[in-house]
């Protein structure tokens, strides 16, 4: 939503109060000007966002963090002295901000690189990083809210992913000088932002983690967490930390906690098989061999290989395993082979080696060539599709498929079926926004019936969809 200046703010206006901490708005040269003060208190800022129509761009972030995350995605500029900050955008005519924000489907929530699962946006692991003795707290059966230092507030509520955003959906109630709710939450990543009064929307000031929602908006995140990892002893460790594959190995970036008889860390696990080690004072423990930890969350997914009952020796791999040819091996059955291995939703690719010798898996959904394995063709699997594409129409073609950056845009990875009418396919979407198009008889077309379509470096157009 763009902002819109107030009634009467005209080129070389200014708004000042008393007080040396009290923000200062004026235009000059067609440039909005913004000089805040880094002692400016959350109720005068609040009063000056509301009075000014500038709730949305990201100020409260900016005073209390010193983060300009949302003002910079927005096309704001932001210069900071050590005492104020200088926020700067040019106007348009009648009197609207520029604001990128409004052209949502030109952002996306960032996909980290090396991502194991195609499709990206999707939470892999996550832990908490709220202040000594603040942000939410998980009990038992519920997790606790509570925002301090608002105490002249006259409303409080909670919106979150968990209320679908809905403004009314957690009212706060008074706990002597804070605010306090209670959660029902199941292990996950939620996000959330605390309301002021009627329409001041707020992160948490106790909570470190924040994440972009890919349309200018940052929120908290809080973690329910499912996997508590312990190590018993090594006590007299200067530091412990745990890599694995839920992060690629990264050894300094999820640090234990120091525990009377050893350590102990907290996470959310996605469902899928996670395998992961110790570093201790920056070495892997028993660093020789191959991690043995293994963390699984969820039900498994059955693979199985009809045939071949003579082979010595069946083995499964694929981008779930980094494609380790000696890991997966596979159990003989009366029909041939099978495996239960617990993936997690998302699109993966896989293929069997029988006695050496790489295949691709006959029922597989689709197979691509991408050289990823010593098999020219691996097969395509998804597991838990969330989302079905149709293509109306196009009833004499021969073939139609599916591509997108959920399948690194091969355009033989995803056949879609014929249906009554048109053609179909599911995949697993992440959060956030994904780029598509079909391919009809050779012929790459955008999705006739969504109007949401991004231009690319072919000028062809690809189309858009949201995840939420």
């Amino acid at each position: 939503m763009a902002a819109l200046i107030a009634p009467g703010l005209l080129e070389g206006s200014l708004y000042a109060q008393q007080g040396k901490d009290t923000p200062v708005i004026q235009v000059r040269n067609n440039i909005i000007l913004l000089s805040l003060s880094k002692s400016t208190s959350p109720e005068e800022l609040i009063a000056f966002t509301h009075r000014y129509n500038l709730k949305d761009i990201g100020l409260y972030q900016l005073i209390n963090r010193g983060k300009n995350d949302s003002l910079k995605q927005s096309g704001w500029e932001t210069i900071q002295s050590d005492s104020k900050y200088t926020v700067s955008k040019k106007l348009t005519s009648g009197g609207k901000f520029i604001n990128p924000s409004d052209k949502m489907i030109f952002y996306a929530i960032p996909t980290p690189d090396n991502w194991r699962v195609q499709g990206g946006n999707r939470v892999v692991y996550g832990m908490n990083d709220l202040k000594k003795d603040g942000g939410p707290v998980r009990h038992q059966d519920f997790v606790e809210f509570r925002l301090k230092g608002f105490s002249r507030a006259q409303r409080v509520r909670l919106a979150g992913n968990f209320s679908n955003w809905q403004h009314g959906a957690f009212p706060m109630e008074r706990d002597g000088d804070d605010w306090v709710v209670r959660v029902s939450l199941k292990p996950g990543a939620w996000y959330y932002k605390y309301i002021l009064n009627e329409s001041d929307w707020i992160t948490d000031p106790e909570n470190n983690l924040e994440e972009s929602d890919g349309r200018g908006n940052i929120n908290s995140v809080f973690y329910v967490t499912n996997k508590s990892i312990k190590l018993k002893g090594y006590t007299n460790a200067d530091e412990v930390f745990i890599s694995g594959t839920f992060n690629n190995w990264v050894k300094d970036q999820l640090p234990m906690r120091r525990r009377k008889d050893g350590w102990e860390l907290d996470l959310f696990l996605e469902p899928g098989t996670h395998r992961y080690q110790y570093i201790i004072n920056g070495k892997a423990l028993e660093f020789e061999k191959p991690p043995r930890e293994t963390a699984e969350i969820g039900a498994p997914h059955i693979f199985k290989l009809n045939g071949f009952k003579n082979a010595k020796s069946v083995i499964l791999t694929g981008n779930f395993n980094d494609w380790n040819p000696d890991q997966l091996w596979m159990k003989p059955t009366a029909e041939g082979w099978e495996l239960a291995y617990v993936l997690g939703p998302g699109n993966y690719l896989y293929n069997f080696i029988v006695d050496g010798k790489w295949i691709a898996d006959p029922k597989a959904t689709g197979s691509v060539n991408d050289n990823k394995g010593k098999s020219p063709q691996n097969s395509f699997l998804v597991v838990q599709p969330n989302h079905r594409f149709t293509l109306p129409g196009f009833s004499k073609a021969k073939n139609v498929f599916l591509a997108g950056d959920f399948n690194d845009w091969n355009p033989e990875v995803l056949p879609m079926k014929k249906i009554e009418g048109g053609w179909s396919a599911e995949v697993f979407l992440g959060r956030g926004k994904h780029k598509y198009k079909f391919i009809v008889d050779g012929k790459w077309i955008t999705d006739p019936s969504n109007e949401l379509v991004e231009d690319n470096e072919f000028n062809s157009g690809n189309s858009i969809i949201w995840i939420e």
